[in-house]
């Protein structure tokens, strides 16, 4: 079988039935509060944001979070990843 680029369904376009960017916008502020809406705005690749507001419209997360690859994400991620750690054990 051989794989080409953006032919058939991708998952993260078509399922979580966000279609339009106002629709995208909508869903960002419901879903980020004020710090990761500003990381978010930095987008400016449509088909990305767009993806985006898929995965949160299917997985339907209570707040979502943007890793924008600072320092304090980079801390903020390991400290998220050591707390759900601790409440497996």
């Amino acid at each position: 079988m051989l794989l080409e680029l953006k032919k058939g369904v991708d998952i993260l376009s078509d399922i979580g039935a966000v279609v339009s960017m106002d629709e995208a916008r909508k869903l960002f502020e419901e879903k980020c509060d004020a710090e990761n809406l500003a990381k978010i705005n930095t987008i400016k690749n449509e088909e990305a944001l767009l993806k985006i507001a898929n995965a949160i419209s299917l997985f339907k997360p209570e707040a979502v979070w943007i890793n924008s690859s600072s320092e304090s994400d980079f801390r903020n991620a390991r400290d998220m990843a050591l707390k759900r750690a601790k409440n497996f054990h």
